[in-house]
């Protein structure tokens, strides 16, 4: 079987977790992160992808883009970010299109030209695992430096002798 995506990594995964060192799979969701498993009677929070460089797709805060030529806003009051927007049915009025909870400050503001976006400083509080294809050894240090392990699933296979997936 060749593995080409992101379900062909949580196929193997959930066939090979116990050889990997997970004693049960507990939970598979959609949400990030993927899954979580227990591992040393611990649980485990595992974000599953087929490439570890597109673990960068979940520092960026889904939804927190705001648009400096529409009158959109980022403000931070009370702990959490807070997108204000200008409402349509009062001239003048703005009001708070959404708001995420700061993450005990692991949350910045990237601010572009145009553009604002709301930005994880780290993985971490979401994430302790990243389960992968591949993964380039620029991608699998960064997530290690915020404490984060990375199993490479092509390599980890390969060595427990499984050698019928390319």
């Amino acid at each position: 079987m060749k593995i080409t995506n992101e379900p062909h990594v949580l196929y193997l995964f959930s066939r090979y977790h116990e050889l990997l060192g997970f004693e049960d799979i507990v939970n598979v969701q959609t949400a990030f992160p993927d899954i979580t498993a227990i591992r040393d009677g611990k649980p485990v929070r595992i974000e599953l992808e087929f490439i570890a460089g597109r673990i960068a797709i979940h520092y960026p805060i889904q939804g927190s883009t705001v648009y400096q030529r529409y009158g959109e806003r980022l403000e931070h009051k009370a702990g959490k970010w807070h997108k204000i927007a200008p409402c349509l049915l009062v001239k003048g009025a703005e009001r708070v299109f959404h708001s995420w909870d700061d993450e005990g400050g692991n949350l910045y503001v990237r601010r572009g030209p145009y553009a604002s976006t709301l930005i994880r400083k780290s993985l971490k509080p979401h994430i302790d695992i990243v389960i992968c294809w591949t993964a380039c050894e620029s991608r699998r240090s960064s997530l290690e430096k915020e404490g984060i392990e990375v199993i490479e699933l092509k390599s980890k296979l390969v060595e427990l002798g499984i050698t019928k997936f390319r």
